[in-house]
Formats: structure tokens, sequence, C-alpha cells
């Protein structure tokens, strides 16, 4: 009995970062990855800490296509889609998240124009 409970248990639980069918593609770029904006490094260990996150990972991204450095970031904003458990955020920022959720977190900000 044991076993089905914790089976059925697992069949009916989401993973912490499932796919979200809701999530909107903002752009797509040739460029390399790291070109959204500048790479901040306490705001990357606060990432892998998680104290600095997307609300909804990969709600809106971007993706990039560049054939060395490709890949896909989250986009998050204060008062949009950021966790931001010690105020860090800045009002006319918006942070790009590469590997939300993930040891390797890399957060990249630029400025809004």
């Amino acid at each position: 009995m044991r076993v089905f409970v914790a089976l059925a248990l697992l069949a009916f639980t989401t993973p912490a970062y499932a796919y979200d069918e809701h999530a909107t593609q903002y752009g797509v770029s040739s460029e390399p990855l790291w070109k959204v904006g500048t790479r901040d490094t306490a705001l990357s260990l606060a990432c892998r800490q998680g104290r600095f996150n997307e609300a909804r990972i990969n709600y809106y991204y971007i993706t990039f296509t560049h054939p060395e450095f490709g890949g896909t970031t989250g986009i998050a904003k204060v008062g949009f889609n950021l966790i931001d458990k010690e105020g860090k955020g800045k009002t006319g920022e918006t942070y790009y998240f590469y590997q939300d959720g993930t040891s390797e977190c890399g957060v990249y900000i630029a400025k809004d124009r």
C-alpha cells in the first residue's frame, strides 16, 4: 500500500520548474547570449541561492541563436515576474536570467531606455 501511495503522489506532483504552457517568446536574436546585458556577479549568486529569481521561469523569454553562444534567457523586472527577497532590484532595469533554478544561474542587467 505504501508503494502505491508513493507512486500516486509522484504521478500527481508537478516538478518545481515544469514547462510553462503559457510562456511567451519575447524575441529572437542572432547575437551571443551574453550580449543581452551586463552580467552581475552578486545577483547571479543570489539567483543560485534562491534569493533573486523569476517568479515563473522563462514565462517571458528571448531565444539566442548564435551557433557558439546560443540559449534562452527569461525576463523579469521590478513588479513583473521577479522574486526579490532582499530588494536588490531597481526600477528602470530589466533582468535576464540564464538557467534560473539551477546552480549555474546567471543574471544579466540591461537598463531600460
